[in-house]
């Protein structure tokens, strides 16, 4: 038995969450990347300070004292941290373009500028 067409509706719906989907990837990469050139500055900066000097870091809204020594490797780890995550969101979005296209493609959808 063939599969069932779905209604001209619940196409244009699916085609629609798929490209939220899609504009939200894009939205939360663009985020993360300037989360990252952030996390980039201030490591840049600490490493130029003395090791012993008194810094503040933030915490879920609370400031804490800390040495350079202690904050600069959280921040080299949060950074890396946010890369591994902008690489996997990365990978979900390349399965979700090809989704919408084979998807745009399977039921030969035309989107108007």
């Amino acid at each position: 038995m063939s599969e069932e067409r779905p209604s001209d509706q619940e196409i244009v719906y699916r085609f629609q969450q798929m490209r939220q989907q899609q504009m939200e990837l894009n939205q939360k990469i663009a985020e993360l990347g300037g989360d990252v050139e952030e996390h980039k500055v201030v490591e840049d900066a600490l490493s130029k300070t003395e090791a012993d000097r008194k810094c503040f870091r933030m915490v879920s809204g609370v400031l804490i004292e800390r040495t350079v020594a202690e904050v600069l490797p959280a921040i080299k780890q949060n950074k890396s941290q946010i890369e591994d995550l902008v690489k996997q969101l990365q990978k979900q979005l390349e399965t979700t373009n090809k989704n919408l296209a084979d998807y745009q493609k399977k039921y030969n959808i035309k989107v108007k500028n």
